[in-house]
């Protein structure tokens, strides 16, 4: 039976709820019934645990995902395929920007 680690308690007295609403994706925390299967990797060797993980929609929920890694001392790491081989796409105890809901490009054609 797999033992469920939650991350370092000095994450949970966070301002999670702004990060939240900043964000017009999901923020998954330990506890989400999504976190367990949100948090694995391509490859099954990596098993980190991110603090939380920002599934955002937009370059603004970049820029928020980002500034409230910073403001907070987070480590971040970013995932676009999770196929990374060494696990950078995740990070124990961090911040895992998911850009993989960012997945179309749109082109202005008037403004290339």
């Amino acid at each position: 039976m797999a033992t469920t680690v939650q991350p370092a308690s000095s994450f949970s007295s966070l301002p999670w709820e702004t990060l939240d609403t900043a964000i017009g994706g999901d923020l998954l925390r330990w506890g989400d019934l999504r976190y367990e299967d949100a948090r694995h990797v391509w490859n099954g060797m990596i098993d980190r645990r991110p603090a939380a993980i920002a599934r955002v929609q937009t370059v603004d929920d970049v820029v928020a995902a980002v500034g409230f890694a910073r403001g907070h001392g987070l480590e971040i790491a970013v995932r676009a395929g999770g196929h990374n081989a060494a696990g950078l796409a995740t990070v124990d105890d961090g911040l895992v920007i998911d850009l993989r809901g960012m997945n179309q490009v749109a082109v202005d054609p008037e403004r290339r």
